[in-house]
């Protein structure tokens, strides 16, 4: 958003870096749905028309859906620009810009679908929170930022490739300001788990202190 919608020339370094994480990040993430479903051998059930996609019921048929999608913008623009490099040729913004504002919400729908995938589960009381999408949308300004810096310090490192310090350092204000935001809504949660805990914070006092015992997580 920041390289193609305001215009912010020193982003431009990142935005492709950034988004071939983010195909690495998605094959992943769609690795992790064929876990959920049991294995690739039962993934035939999601196809439309041979199996049951159960849309728009199912919030695993939502996160198939925004993942591969993602994917897709996040594959074809990059390529785009690239393949007209290659041409020695301008890329028309005309072609990657609509794809590129696209993504921009397309990504917030991927983080708030992922949250309430988890947040629909009832019996995990410290996932069926309010908190978890936006606390998704967070954590992931600050981790997937936090990922592009490093990638970008190995990349000015070990190649002939320029990476200007402000690009790092604006990208790095992004990281500060989603990690605070964070750390707010999880004192909030904190404070509403273990102020006044009834039954539903058990598995909060799991998962930071141990129940009856039970405590191998901690560390």
């Amino acid at each position: 958003m920041p390289t193609y919608v305001l215009k912010d020339i020193d982003f431009k370094q990142a935005v492709l870096i950034g988004e071939g994480l983010a195909v690495a990040a998605l094959i992943m993430c769609l690795a992790f749905v064929v876990a959920d479903m049991g294995g690739p051998s039962v993934l035939w059930h999601m196809i439309p028309g041979i199996g049951v996609f159960n849309f728009p019921n199912s919030m695993l048929t939502w996160d198939v859906i925004v993942l591969n999608g993602y994917l897709f913008i996040n594959i074809s623009i990059p390529f785009y620009i690239l393949f007209k490099h290659y041409q020695n040729k301008e890329a028309k913004k005309s072609v990657y810009v609509p794809g590129a504002i696209i993504s921009v919400f397309w990504a917030v729908g991927i983080h708030l679908v992922t949250a309430f995938l988890y947040q629909g589960l009832q019996a995990r009381p410290f996932w069926n929170n309010a908190l978890l999408g936006p606390r998704f949308l967070a954590s992931a300004f600050a981790a997937g930022p936090s990922l592009i810096i490093l990638v970008l310090a190995v990349i000015r490192s070990f190649t002939a490739f320029k990476i200007e310090d402000k690009t790092i350092k604006k990208i790095a204000m992004i990281v500060t300001v989603a990690a605070q935001i964070n750390l707010i809504m999880l004192v909030s949660e904190l404070f509403k788990e273990f102020y006044a805990p009834t039954h539903h914070s058990e598995s909060a006092y799991y998962l930071f202190f141990g129940l009856h015992g039970k405590n191998a997580l901690l560390p």
